[in-house]
């Protein structure tokens, strides 16, 4: 891989992490310092493992196996997301269906209109 696709992928973490940000305030986020040897994320962040990837045709596929690979090394428990931003196109997430379905069954205990049953 070229400087400029390393510089490619690191503009894109950082974007990811700004993004997290944004709509999680005061959370400690920040784009993680891999290479030494510490198993982090792409980008260091409450509740998900994110694999951050970009480029002409990113395999999510592969991207989800990463962050399950390297999230089992680690004790902090997260949702596995692969963060995807291909060349010139909107940015977007994927999950394993099981992480999915898990937190959306935290976000309705969270959010669930007063009046509706468990």
């Amino acid at each position: 891989m070229g400087k400029s696709q390393r510089d490619k992928g690191k503009r894109w973490e950082r974007e990811f992490a700004a993004m997290l940000r944004d709509v999680m305030p005061g959370a400690d986020i920040y784009r993680s310092q891999q290479g030494d040897g510490a198993h982090q994320p792409d980008v260091v962040c409450p509740l998900f493992w994110p694999e951050c990837k970009c480029g002409k045709a990113v395999s999510v596929r592969a991207a989800l196996r990463q962050a399950q690979a390297d999230s089992t090394l680690s004790s902090a428990p997260a949702w596995v997301v692969a963060a995807i931003k291909d060349d010139r196109k909107p940015p977007w997430v994927a999950m394993p269906m099981d992480d999915w379905l898990e937190m959306v069954a935290v976000l309705w205990r969270e959010t669930r209109p007063r009046g509706v049953e468990q």
